[in-house]
């Protein structure tokens, strides 16, 4: 008997567990049954073998059934390291390809998030680094974003600043912003991550001297134009949130022109703005 048409009959004995997790949408089954008897090495084989013959015959709703088992199997073997660091490569190679669509791309994104498996973070990376120079943002870069603060890898830091910094979407650069909240616990970037936001968005302050080379006649400051007025509204809206949780200081009432004057009043000190848990 093949690999492939074992693996193909061992899913077909979960395929009641697949049909679950495709009608709970986002939820990855957390509660889903394994098959009595099976080993967690077996199990990998047959999903190994699912998504080859997936992948070929371009199914991409089986594919995604295929990333939800895929997910309860790594949770399923924290004891087998083996089998885990598969699962993720499994799921790496789903996020990538000319054969696989942008909704299977999104699922295995998801999946590598929803692991929290550090392995899987290249992945993301990768899409992170993807950003274009105009205002269109492709789904898979936008997941990428989402899925950042499940893992706060460090090598997620650069590309999510440099997204805040110089994309043209403000939106995908506020969700940017957002997910640089969740790092206070990367102590080797998080100094460098409220340095840079600071500067980036007190450029679009309003009345600030702003990215126009072209000064205002009869006014002292150059004004930052409708476009970065657009960037300033989009990212002020969560700036004081995402600082306030990268810090771990709770300010309250405390908005975007507050914090541009705390870190800058503060510039000689930065590093004892973050508060640590004991």
């Amino acid at each position: 008997m093949s690999t492939a048409f074992w693996g193909r009959g061992i899913v077909g004995l979960i395929s009641s567990t697949l049909l679950a997790l495709a009608m709970s949408g986002p939820a990855l089954a957390e509660e889903a049954p394994t098959v009595p008897g099976i080993t967690v090495a077996e199990r990998l084989a047959a999903l190994q073998a699912s998504v080859a013959d997936h992948k070929r015959a371009k199914d991409g709703d089986a594919l995604k059934g295929d990333i939800k088992l895929i997910v309860v199997l790594h949770g399923d073997a924290e004891q087998v390291a083996k089998v885990r660091k598969e699962c993720v490569k499994l799921l790496g190679g789903l996020t990538r390809g000319r054969g696989v669509c942008i909704t299977v791309r999104v699922a295995a994104l998801e999946g590598l998030g929803s692991t929290g498996d550090q392995d899987g973070a290249r992945y993301i990376t990768a899409q992170l680094r993807r950003m274009r120079a105009g205002t269109t943002t492709t789904t898979p870069l936008r997941t990428a974003v989402s899925v950042c603060p499940q893992l706060c890898s460090a090598e997620f830091v650069d590309p999510l600043l440099k997204i805040v910094t110089e994309s043209k979407d403000y939106t995908l650069a506020a969700k940017a912003l957002e997910a640089l909240g969740h790092f206070r616990e990367c102590k080797r970037k998080r100094v460098k991550i409220l340095k840079t936001v600071i500067k980036s968005i007190s450029k679009d302050r309003p009345g600030a001297k702003g990215r126009s080379k072209d000064p205002v006649p009869n006014d002292q400051y150059r004004h930052t134009g409708e476009l970065a007025r657009n960037r300033w509204a989009a990212l002020a809206r969560v700036l004081p949130a995402a600082l306030s949780r990268l810090t771990g200081m709770e300010m309250q009432g405390a908005d975007a022109d507050w914090w541009i004057e705390y870190v800058r009043d503060n510039k000689g000190r930065l590093g004892a703005l973050f508060v640590d848990e004991e």
